[in-house]
C-alpha cells in the first residue's frame, strides 16, 4: 500500500519547544492548528507517496544522500510569509542547505519520487507556524503580531529525517545522520 512522506530537517528539540510557542499563539488566538500536525521542520522534498512495503529502499536512498555531507550551522531570522495564509519563521540563506535538498532532489528523481505540484515552486526553506486552515481573515491580524517580532536562533544541521503520514499527523520515521568527516 501506497503511504505518505516527505523529507525534512527536523529542529532541535529546544527549538522545537520556541516554534511550538509561537504555533499555540496562532491556535490561541487565530483557531489555526493544522501545524501542530508535524514536528518543526524545514522541509527538502514535499510529500509524496510510496510503497510501504518497500522503505528499506526509500532508506537506502536518504543513505546515500547522507554520504559526504558535514554537519553545518543554520540560522533562523524573524518571520516571513506567503499571503493569504501562511506564516513561518524565516532560514537565513544557507549554501550548504540548498547542496542539501539538490541531493535529495536527485537521488530522489533516481527513483522517480516526484511531487509535481510543486516542481515549478522554488526553494524558499522556512519553518511554518501557521497555514491551510487559518482563515484569510484571520491571516492579517495573525501577521501583525508576528512581522515586526525578533527571533534569531542557531542550529547545527547533523542529519535528515524521514517522516510518515499515520493517524492524521507525520511522525519521524527515522534520521539519517550525515556520514562525512568535520
Amino acid at each position: 500500500m501506497k503511504e505518505r512522506y516527505f523529507i525534512a530537517v527536523v529542529l532541535p528539540q529546544d527549538i522545537r519547544a520556541e516554534v511550538g510557542n509561537f504555533k499555540k499563539i496562532i491556535s490561541e488566538k487565530y483557531h489555526a492548528h493544522h501545524a501542530f500536525k508535524s514536528p518543526a521542520h524545514i522541509t527538502l522534498h514535499m510529500p509524496f507517496k510510496w510503497e510501504s512495503t518497500k522503505e528499506e529502499e526509500l532508506y537506502q536512498s536518504l543513505i546515500e544522500i547522507t554520504k559526504g555531507m558535514k554537519s553545518f550551522e543554520l540560522a533562523l531570522q524573524n518571520f516571513g510569509v506567503f499571503e493569504p495564509r501562511v506564516i513561518f519563521v524565516d532560514v537565513a540563506e544557507n549554501k550548504f542547505l540548498r547542496v542539501l535538498r539538490d541531493k535529495v532532489l536527485v537521488e530522489m528523481g533516481k527513483r522517480q519520487v516526484y511531487n509535481g505540484e510543486y516542481k515549478n515552486s522554488g526553494f524558499q526553506p522556512h519553518i511554518t507556524i501557521a497555514f491551510r486552515d487559518l482563515k484569510k481573515a484571520n491571516f492579517y491580524e495573525a501577521w501583525e503580531t508576528f512581522k515586526n517580532q525578533k527571533y534569531e536562533r542557531k542550529f547545527s544541521v547533523s542529519g535528515i529525517t524521514l517522516l510518515k503520514h499515520q493517524s492524521g499527523h507525520w511522525d519521524e520515521m527515522r534520521t539519517f545522520q550525515f556520514m562525512g568527516t568535520n
